[in-house]
């Protein structure tokens, strides 16, 4: 974040997590926290502050919905138990396969592609 420049970054729980949307993450610099507090910005990163304030507690200030934050357990464990990099490889495999048979070409023995 800090070399790209961003202060907020968002995701939600369909992109990568392997679980429905509805479940979103932010990832904040302490830049965007302090103009939270400040000027035409503090009511759109109102509840920015709440999450935060209440996440230090280990607490959500709202209701979450448990059978995501289950899933995302569960999520991450095989995220972990796989590895990062064994994902982005398998990742990249089927896209090269993908990609050969849209073009029409044979797809190589490693590939069982259909």
């Amino acid at each position: 974040m800090d070399e790209w420049g961003v202060d907020v970054c968002v995701s939600g729980s369909q992109k990568g997590l392997m679980l429905p949307a509805g479940m979103g993450r932010d990832v904040r610099q302490q830049k965007a926290l302090e103009a939270a507090n400040h000027g035409d910005v503090a009511a759109l990163l109102f509840r920015l502050r709440r999450y935060g304030d209440r996440q230090r507690l280990g607490y959500f200030p709202y209701t979450p919905s448990l059978p995501m934050m289950y899933g995302l357990r569960e999520s991450l464990a095989m995220i972990a138990e796989e590895g990062l990099e064994n994902i982005f490889h398998r990742h990249a495999y089927w896209l090269r396969c993908a990609r050969r048979r849209i073009r029409g070409l044979e797809a190589d023995a490693m590939c069982q592609c259909a």
